[in-house]
């Protein structure tokens, strides 16, 4: 079952969003929905990398 309300398991790379969601990478837009053809704007990069080194 997916958090996100537009990835599905059938999804290319479900499993890496998966892994970033669990680990609180990457959490999501406030509406439930990840937009995974979303352009990452730098600031939002930013913050995936901090969050990585604080695994």
């Amino acid at each position: 079952m997916s958090p996100f309300t537009d990835i599905t398991p059938s999804d290319q790379f479900f499993a890496q969003v998966m892994w970033l969601h669990s680990t609180g990478i990457s959490t999501g837009w406030s509406d439930g929905s990840y937009r995974p053809v979303t352009p990452v704007m730098r600031d939002a990069m930013a913050a995936f990398l901090y969050r990585l080194s604080e695994i």
